[in-house]
């Protein structure tokens, strides 16, 4: 049920609502009402791909919680959070297969060979789909490999579904003790969010930050395919938005903690 009203509340999904308005109008006579919803429609769906949108939605998010100066010279974990593996395609393909903010995995990657001594968590994915990849000895289908991960504590936490379920899960896996560093890996855009929650549950581990949406702003679009691509990152970041919200509604991220940056007291 909620997988549908976010769907339903997406730009493109409203856009296809107002469409669709248009042509039952049009289909009971209302021509002047279907030329104006038909009209709106296409200037709404213009504006969404020739103006950087994207990169207006994102900035926001993007400037709460910046990449930190430099990295700790001792790390004790790393939380990856879920969203960029394809499931059914690895499976498929007995392969590792990447998808949107793909760039978490392979940080999370980089950051493992960094601290080879620090345990690595992924949340939001089964252990099945990296059957190739974060070992020792690679074989013909392997991507991510390496002495790094000879012996190596990986954690799998599979019935994450959500961000919220991301932190409560990785928490219980890591039971991290004072005196502890984790790093902390998703999207940019996601990461307010995301570390919000973690703080609000009482852990503030090392922001990373990557696969930024706000890096410059894009005006217009060089084709067809990349118009359809603008349009699926502004759905996605009037998502996000949606979910910060959603979850100081609910109560999973304080205000507090939301509108402090990492490393300094809340006043």
């Amino acid at each position: 049920m909620t997988d549908l009203l976010w769907w339903v509340l997406q730009p493109s999904s409203l856009l296809l609502v107002l469409l669709l308005f248009g042509w039952l109008a049009a289909l009971f006579g209302r021509t002047g009402l279907a030329r104006r919803s038909i009209a709106l429609t296409l200037l709404a769906w213009l504006a969404v791909i020739a103006l950087p949108i994207d990169y207006w939605l994102a900035v926001p998010l993007e400037r709460t919680v910046q990449t930190q100066a430099g990295l700790p010279v001792q790390v004790d974990g790393i939380v990856v959070l879920g969203g960029a593996v394809d499931w059914p395609s690895s499976r498929a393909a007995d392969q590792l297969v990447l998808g949107r903010s793909a760039e978490r995995v392979i940080a999370g990657d980089a950051l493992a060979r960094r601290y080879p001594n620090a345990r690595l968590i992924l949340t939001g994915v089964p252990r099945d789909v990296y059957g190739n990849d974060l070992r020792a000895e690679p074989n013909d289908r392997s991507f991510f490999f390496g002495p790094a991960y000879a012996g190596r504590s990986v954690t799998f936490l599979e019935a994450s579904r959500s961000t919220y379920d991301d932190a409560r899960l990785a928490l219980d896996a890591a039971r991290p003790t004072p005196g502890e560093t984790w790093l902390l890996v998703t999207s940019a855009w996601h990461m307010p969010r995301a570390h919000a929650t973690f703080e609000t549950l009482g852990w503030s581990p090392v922001p990373y930050p990557v696969d930024p949406s706000a890096a410059a702003p894009r005006w217009g679009w060089p084709n067809i395919p990349a118009a359809a691509e603008r349009m699926a990152r502004v759905d996605l970041l009037v998502r996000e938005w949606g979910a910060v919200l959603v979850y100081q509604r609910l109560g999973r991220i304080d205000r507090e903690a939301w509108q402090t940056p990492p490393g300094e007291a809340a006043p």
